[in-house]
């Protein structure tokens, strides 16, 4: 007797996509892993040998021949060639990397996603303004669907998820030190949506309005509000794709529990604020509370207290 063999439904793809994709990125964290190994070994072997090499410099400039002719060329081939292995580069004054420390750098940037938080949680918001439409999130590459399967949404996930607490905001700025920024995250996923041309369509002022409404922040100058997707057809459906730029979501994997302990810390430490504030006012004559002391106390007393 043949085996029926059970249908395979779209969220079986994503699994499957998922899948892919969680192996290619641990391939991806292995390759990085010994890359930067070598690198770091390389720029070290590069250190000592110049270390030995100015040292036997220092020797001569005091009148120690010690070191034999031999010894100084073969010290000074090896720092050349370990220069040339470590490719060190110019120090950047700014941020303190050489060429070495600058390629570890974008090649931990240019590592592929291995999670979906910042999909997962743009997804939940999305199942109420898109009802009607199924919506899945997946960290690998999209699937195409079959007729049946429509109409679905795909939010998608390429990058790794950044964290408040560990990269700082959006913008790269470490300013959100607080005993919340360890749920907080922002990334950057794609909204897809396969549709027939009956079925509505995908707008960025009406995601941008569903995610506002439930928290998610989106990141400024994205355009999501005024962003309109174009129209592909493929396969006899229709695609249409936005991009979505988070600046700050909840991690959808926080405990609910440790999540409002941080918001009663963060808003006790503000109220604690609030009360200096008011202190520092109360302590100025009431010249300068009415604004009549300005000149005579300086900007200076304002900018600190307001």
């Amino acid at each position: 007797m043949a085996t029926k063999t059970k249908p395979t439904t779209y969220a079986d793809k994503i699994a499957a996509a998922d899948a892919v994709a969680a192996d290619k990125a641990t391939q991806a964290r292995e390759a990085f892993e010994e890359f930067k190994e070598k690198s770091e070994r390389l720029a070290d072997e590069a250190h000592e040998a110049r270390a030995k090499l100015t040292w036997m410099e220092g020797r001569f400039k005091v009148g120690d021949d010690t070191v034999t002719p031999e010894e100084y060329a073969l010290a000074k081939a090896r720092h050349e060639r370990a220069e040339l292995l470590a490719a060190l580069g110019e120090v950047n004054d700014r941020t303190g990397e050489n060429a070495s420390d600058r390629r570890i750098r974008r090649a931990k940037e240019a590592l592929p996603a291995m999670e979906s938080k910042v999909a997962r949680a743009v997804a939940e918001v999305l199942r109420e303004p898109l009802r009607g439409i199924t919506v899945y999130a997946t960290f690998g590459d999209v699937p195409a669907p079959e007729e049946s399967d429509l109409p679905v949404a795909v939010v998608s996930q390429s990058k790794p998820t950044k964290n408040f607490a560990k990269h700082g905001d959006s913008d790269g700025k470490r300013v959100f030190a607080n005993a919340l920024s360890r749920y907080m995250i922002h990334g950057e996923v794609k909204v897809t949506l396969f549709k027939l041309p009956i079925h509505r369509e995908l707008a960025g002022k009406q995601i941008a309005d569903a995610l506002r409404k439930q928290g998610i922040e989106v990141a400024p100058g994205s355009g999501l509000d005024h962003s309109h997707p174009m129209t592909v057809a493929r396969n006899g459906y229709e695609v249409q794709e936005l991009r979505v730029s988070v600046g700050k979501a909840l991690d959808p994997d926080a405990d609910p529990e440790r999540v409002a302990e941080a918001e009663e810390q963060v808003a006790e430490s503000a109220k604690r604020a609030g009360a200096q504030t008011f202190r520092h006012i109360d302590a100025h004559s009431a010249e300068w509370q009415m604004g009549t002391g300005f000149e005579e106390h300086g900007a200076r007393d304002s900018a600190r207290t307001l």
